[in-house]
């Protein structure tokens, strides 16, 4: 009787399921071609709504990316992570905290706009201990994408989200 106690707790404990059966296995798949939108590369901030070239703050840029631990098919979904460097410049000694809007876009083979995934990168700048000065800083950020949209013969263009002023200042 106590072995038929025991047994019940046991499978009360550990359940009915199998968990090799709930694990969802990832297909590994060729990584699609990762681009840098010519226009959106560059991005500055400003502590003022108006935006010149008085009053930049900081000036950053992307400059690489990778898919970390590459690329696979999961639940007929494309998924990894992709880990993205920026390098930003400080220009004004005030504005400590950095703040980049940026995005993902998804082109088929044909050169279609299939999707865009809006992210946003925080940081805050390094700084000189002796002099208190901000530093040149890199923000390294890793985000994970599933999307139904991506195969290999897909391409993912990344660039900063510009407003028209922002983009008449750097173009």
């Amino acid at each position: 009787m106590k072995k038929i106690y025991l047994f019940l707790i046991f499978l009360i404990l550990t359940g009915c399921e199998s968990k090799m059966l709930n694990q969802i296995s990832v297909i590994p798949t060729d990584c699609p071609n990762l681009l840098f939108s010519k226009e959106h590369k560059i991005y500055m901030e400003s502590e003022q709504e108006d935006v010149s070239l008085d009053n930049i703050a900081y000036k950053a840029e992307i400059n690489n990316a990778e898919f970390v631990k590459g690329c696979g098919i999961k639940n007929n979904f494309f998924s990894s992570n992709l880990s993205l460097l920026f390098i930003i410049t400080p220009l004004n000694k005030n504005q400590e905290n950095i703040i980049l809007p940026y995005y993902i876009a998804i082109i088929d083979e044909d050169n279609n706009l299939q999707d865009i995934q809006y992210y946003s990168a925080k940081g805050n700048f390094k700084k000189n201990i002796e002099t208190g000065t901000f530093l040149e800083t890199e923000l390294k950020t890793t985000i994970t994408i599933n999307n139904n949209l991506v195969n290999k013969q897909s391409k993912l263009v990344l660039g900063f989200m510009l407003d028209k002023k922002r983009l008449i200042l750097l173009n």
